[in-house]
């Protein structure tokens, strides 16, 4: 029985987390005074496949992740997001197979985007 549970945990658990689409740094300012130019920020992204409570864990591991970047200043979200995202499943060595494929390779999927900013 044990030998399934942890399996089991091991993919829901990897079902739970949220991509990175964009980070930007925080950039200081020339001279000390000014501060921050830019706080930093970014995007992130999670499937909309799965249940409630996968959704919810999505979106707890985005904020997470947002917070870790931000390192310490408070996460700031700007906005959230639907939006139907194409993902392709290729490399470049079987490039010419893809190409050959057309857009039967590409999987159109909705996914919730979460853009942030840090706020310093």
């Amino acid at each position: 029985m044990k030998r399934l549970v942890i399996p089991a945990l091991a993919m829901v658990i990897c079902g739970c987390r949220a991509s990175v689409v964009e980070l930007r740094k925080a950039q200081k300012g020339p001279v000390p005074e000014v501060g921050y130019i830019d706080p930093g920020g970014g995007q992130l992204r999670w499937a909309l496949k799965g249940g409630s409570l996968l959704q919810r864990q999505r979106r707890k591991n985005a904020l997470k992740r947002a917070a870790l970047h931000c390192a310490g200043a408070e996460v700031k979200v700007k906005r959230e997001w639907t939006q139907e995202d194409a993902e392709t499943s290729y490399q470049a060595e079987d490039l010419a197979e893809s190409v050959r494929l057309g857009l039967e390779h590409y999987r159109v999927e909705p996914y919730m985007h979460l853009e942030f900013e840090c706020v310093r």
